[in-house]
């Protein structure tokens, strides 16, 4: 039984032991049943401290891959015992507008923990969408790397656009958040086609007739199923046309969205003002924006601007501070999360998904009165 080991990178000890003992596993270096040395005598040929050795043990004890008695040690349980997953999200998770996918990578690690799984994230994945240098982005080599000593059962792919896992990878099963980039296969939407209907009937059940509809968009993988649901709808109730207000950025400078949502809206108001029409609402396309909208309409003033009813898209449970009434479109995090697990979930069993893509609906939250 191999135990030995070196320090070599630059990673932090417990990284390059966890890698070290996790390849072992797999490997068949170390085999089910075999019992490790104890604590003290790791810490001694490792040349480490007591609390990262335990913080490795902890961590594949909690994976399923090692199991640990007081009294007996600690021995190797069956590698498949234990399904890990890499969870590839566009945005870096610690940006500020990241909001959406950290709600959904937490919905996702809750989700898979119930199931035995160990969800890994690897964020900030905009830039693969350059080939020019693809292999030389540091976070891309840590990706690799992973791939290379971890036995990875599936791939949820939240909006990466990284489709060369699937070429490196090729039996492994990928459950992919839609719409997707150059148009690539996903088995997970928002239902935006839906949002589009249900909330024109809801503004149009109040009395509002002449609603304008700011939109953001990404180039890359921006689906127009929320305007075909808004003209589907409008023709059916004979409302006027909805007036449409198209931007588009790109998904790695949200930072921006705020600020642009409330240029826009300011430049409508001045439309608005001088030809002395009104729409009767306001449906915003994203809750960030939406941030810039309602910020632009209370700076405006003007009894017109107070009269204004405002729809947003949102998700449940991420909450804005909006500073006026809003009526929310809320999507729901937990089925995302759900529904990609269970398609995943299927695909690894080798059993047959449901009918594809799962369109994930949403519910409409008025303000209290």
């Amino acid at each position: 039984m191999k135990t030995q080991f070196t320090l070599q990178s630059a990673d932090p000890s417990d990284v390059q032991i966890e890698r070290f003992l996790r390849a072992q596993i797999e490997n068949g270096e170390l085999k089910v049943g075999d019992r490790l040395p104890n604590t003290g005598d790791l810490v001694r040929e490792w040349r480490v401290g007591f609390n990262t050795v335990n913080k490795v043990m902890r961590r594949l004890v909690s994976e399923g891959l090692l199991s640990r008695n007081r009294k007996r040690g600690t021995y190797v349980n069956s590698v498949q015992k234990q399904v890990l997953i890499a969870v590839l999200v566009a945005p870096g998770l610690t940006d500020e507008t990241a909001h959406f996918y950290r709600a959904l990578l937490r919905a996702i690690r809750l989700r898979g923990r119930e199931r035995r799984w160990l969800c890994r994230a690897y964020d900030g994945l905009n830039e693969f969408r350059a080939v020019s240098g693809f292999d030389h982005q540091a976070a891309c080599q840590y990706l690799r790397g992973d791939l290379r000593h971890y036995a990875f059962k599936g791939f949820v792919d939240l909006h990466s656009g990284w489709v060369r896992v699937a070429e490196t990878h090729e039996n492994v099963p990928v459950a992919r958040l839609g719409p997707t980039l150059a148009g690539a296969p996903y088995e997970v939407i928002l239902d935006f086609h839906r949002f589009g209907k249900e909330s024109l009937r809801f503004l149009a059940g109040k009395g509002l007739r002449k609603i304008a509809y700011i939109r953001f968009g990404d180039p890359d993988f921006d689906d127009t199923m929320d305007l075909e649901g808004i003209r589907d709808e409008g023709r059916l109730l004979e409302l006027p046309e909805v007036e449409i207000h198209q931007n588009r950025y790109p998904l790695s400078r949200r930072e921006t969205l705020e600020r642009q949502a409330a240029e826009q809206t300011e430049k409508l108001l001045s439309v608005w003002r001088q030809r002395k029409e009104w729409p009767d609402a306001l449906l915003v396309s994203d809750d960030i924006a939406a941030r810039g909208v309602t910020g632009a309409l209370l700076n405006s003033g003007g009894e017109e601007v107070r009269r204004l009813t405002v729809m947003v898209k949102t998700n449940e449970g991420i909450d804005h501070f909006y500073g006026m009434p809003v009526v929310r479109y809320d999507f729901s995090v937990q089925a995302v999360a759900d529904a990609l697990l269970d398609v995943l979930n299927a695909r690894i069993q080798g059993e047959t998904p449901p009918p594809l893509p799962v369109k994930i609906g949403g519910a409409i939250v008025a303000p209290p009165q």
